[in-house]
């Protein structure tokens, strides 16, 4: 069934419960102006809605997949998104909210024009009948726009725990501008539909580094806005949240690629307790929302870290030769305030090492060569990298060594942040760990310095290991 056609069943469902003319087949849908009539109202009256156990708040920044003139002819920077959408919204349908639990959404698609649709999505019916509310077209790289949705949220089902999910493409720390092929030639697109070659849930480094234009990167990229959050306006917009509405979240999840990175962790560590995220690109199924769902309603009295370590072992498990088989496949769970201590014991090893001499900048060198590497080569397995590291440098600066295992231990399980990680595939169960850190071959990001991370002089150890 293609995206049309699955509008047209939607509208459909949508005119009958408005009392409305259905359209004719073969016209092209419309987006609805309203919410359903039998939907409650986005206002929630004027009683306190219950305070719920969990709430949990799908952030989909759909709006991917568009064909963009480009001086290299016509482009697509995204895989298209909307189409897994709605996979993932009937999945989570399956379901639905509880007294216990509430499953909101924000859906930015390529196909609807104008409008962004709000939902509470109940157990059974159709996309369209958890519409709860309607607004304007949002720019999902606008900091804005995410904040406004979690104070919505708060506000609408207020709960003990909240988890938010940003649902989109990934591509770890970097902040590259995404759209700098295409911004300068033509703002006129047109959406992507159908089939893609090798079609990734997520961004990936290979079909991003197939434009020309090097270090094309983003999170929540939004394509009718040409915009995406850098890990700087995610932060911004978690915590303007959090201001404005007093409550933290306790979890947040990144149905994204690449996002267990030291230095995302590091720049969220204060702004809720768990993060939730994969080493290696995701397939493209995502996260298996029905099981997920079907845990924490059957057992909302889950302590966030308990939930945490539900979703990444159901994670692993959708993944199984007898369910949905992938080659390689990894999730973690990280304890976000612990990247404080975490990023000072990366600074003392930088400290120490930058005094070690050649011998060891050497031996740092053979290590980042040898070190795992995920999709983007860029990215390797930070314990894995020490493990090298340790391995080549034995007779070495005894204080060097000594921070290099201090930092080593701090990354074992139940030993520092990384509180739990899984991952399948030839190498990833031995060898990822459960974060990534940056280690580029030869030239270094100018936006690096622009992040938390910078504070670790983690890029100062980068340029004295790539003689720069």
């Amino acid at each position: 069934m293609t995206i049309a056609d699955l509008w047209n069943v939607l509208l459909r469902t949508l005119n009958r419960l408005l009392g409305r003319p259905s359209p004719d087949h073969h016209e092209t849908p419309s987006a609805p102006s309203s919410p359903p009539a039998s939907s409650p109202s986005a206002g929630g009256g004027t009683a306190s809605p219950p305070r719920r156990k969990w709430t949990v708040l799908l952030y989909m920044a759909g709006d991917n997949g568009r064909i963009f003139d480009s001086k290299y002819g016509k482009v697509s920077l995204m895989a298209e998104m909307t189409s897994a959408g709605y996979v993932d919204l009937e999945e989570a349908q399956k379901v639905g909210s509880t007294d216990e639990v509430a499953i909101l959404a924000q859906f930015d698609t390529i196909t609807e024009g104008d409008r962004t649709y709000r939902l509470e999505i109940q157990r059974g019916g159709t996309t369209m009948d958890h519409i709860v509310e309607v607004i304007d077209e949002t720019n999902c790289g606008d900091p804005r726009t995410l904040t406004d949705f979690i104070v919505w949220g708060m506000h609408r089902r207020p709960a003990e725990h909240y988890m938010l999910v940003i649902w989109n493409h990934g591509m770890g720390w970097k902040d590259d501008d995404i759209y700098a092929s295409v911004r300068s030639v033509s703002r006129a697109t047109r959406p992507l539909v159908g089939g893609r070659a090798r079609p990734l849930f997520r961004t990936t480094g290979q079909k991003i580094m197939a434009i020309p234009d090097p270090q094309t990167r983003g999170i929540a990229a939004d394509d009718t806005s040409m915009d995406f959050l850098t890990n700087a306006e995610l932060k911004q917009a978690i915590a303007n949240a959090e201001q404005t509405t007093g409550q933290r979240l306790d979890i947040i999840g990144m149905d994204a690629c690449l996002m267990a990175m030291a230095e995302v962790q590091y720049q969220l560590r204060d702004l809720a307790d768990y993060m939730i995220a994969s080493q290696e690109v995701e397939p493209m199924a995502g996260w298996p929302y029905t099981s997920i769902m079907s845990h924490l309603t059957a057992r909302p009295e889950m302590t966030p870290e308990e939930f945490g370590r539900t979703i990444i072992e159901e994670y692993l498990r959708s993944y199984t030769p007898a369910t949905r088989s992938t080659s390689h496949v990894t999730q973690s769970l990280v304890h976000l305030p612990m990247m404080r201590q975490a990023g000072q014991i990366i600074r003392d090893f930088v400290d120490v090492t930058l005094q070690g001499g050649p011998t060891a900048r050497l031996a740092l060198l053979d290590a980042k060569q040898s070190a795992f590497a995920f999709e983007d080569p860029e990215y390797v397995d930070l314990a894995d990298f020490l493990d090298q590291f340790l391995s080549r440098y034995q007779g070495g600066d005894t204080e060097v060594i000594e921070h290099a295992r201090v930092l080593r231990e701090y990354l074992a399980p139940g030993q520092g942040p990384i509180l739990a990680k899984v991952a399948q595939g030839p190498g990833y169960a031995e060898r990822a760990h459960g974060m990534s850190i940056y280690m580029p071959a030869r030239n270094l990001s100018p936006f690096y310095q622009t992040i938390d991370f910078a504070e670790t002089r983690w890029i100062d150890l980068i340029r004295w290991i790539n003689g720069l």
